[in-house]
């Protein structure tokens, strides 16, 4: 059983130690039924190898069924898991390879469609952050490049935090250091559909090492909450992903 995320230093990352909270994490969460409903497969394979000795951040996910489309976090759809020296993030993560599915997607939901969905989304992962009141829910749009097998160059970025977008109905979600404002919710969507860049999508939270939840046996259920609060934005990605694979195959 994982027990929570801690560094024999407090709060202090340590590549070795992150490496070995990262399986224990991951081996926890892809065996939870919840995520099953969600289409974790506890059963396919993730990284192979974390690599690096000295990063600032390792990373693994878990694979998302879609019929006919490989395991690989770089070309399907996928709940990334992420911890670096910022802390724990849980996402759900678009790679630039299924983008032409997504833009599908967005285009079917409409700007206004995604806006609601996101706020709805916004509003679900209201429990999530009363339990670690230092999470911060977020959207990103991030566009790199690379040269050769050297690590990622990131050209750009939209970072926006999910508070900007808090319906009316999740009061506990406000937070007074965060003002709403819709256009950056807006600014993601369009940001997706404009430029044939190299663009991944991300939302979920990112959480604090300090955070007493985090460093706890429950640090499962934030992950797991996290990833559920997105399902209305997941199931219908994942079925646009089946359906264009069905016509690639035709």
């Amino acid at each position: 059983m994982f027990d929570g995320i801690r560094f024999s230093e407090p709060y202090i990352y340590r590549t070795d130690e992150a490496k070995k909270l990262l399986q224990g994490l991951c081996d926890e969460v892809q065996h939870r039924p919840d995520l099953a409903r969600l289409g974790v497969d506890p059963n396919e394979p993730r990284r192979s190898r974390i690599t690096g000795k000295l990063q600032e951040h390792v990373w693994d996910f878990l694979p998302l069924a879609i019929p006919g489309s490989k395991v690989d976090a770089g070309t399907r759809p996928h709940l990334s898991v992420d911890l670096s020296v910022d802390g724990a993030s849980a996402y759900f993560t678009v790679p630039n390879a299924f983008r032409r599915q997504f833009v599908r997607a967005l285009k079917e939901m409409e700007l206004e469609g995604y806006v609601e969905t996101v706020t709805r989304c916004a509003d679900k992962l209201n429990l999530v952050v009363r339990r670690s009141p230092e999470a911060s829910p977020i959207v990103r749009v991030l566009q790199r490049h690379y040269i050769g097998r050297s690590n990622p160059v990131v050209d750009g970025q939209l970072v926006a935090d999910l508070r900007t977008a808090a319906g009316s109905e999740s009061g506990d979600l406000t937070n007074p250091t965060v003002k709403p404002n819709y256009e950056w919710i807006r600014a993601s969507y369009h940001l997706m559909l404009a430029t044939d860049a190299n663009l991944q999508f991300s939302i979920g939270v990112g959480f604090p090492y300090a955070c007493e939840t985090v460093q706890s046996a429950a640090v499962t259920d934030l992950f797991a909450e996290t990833w559920i609060s997105l399902t209305e934005l997941i199931l219908p990605l994942l079925a646009t992903g089946e359906a264009g694979q069905g016509s690639q195959r035709s």
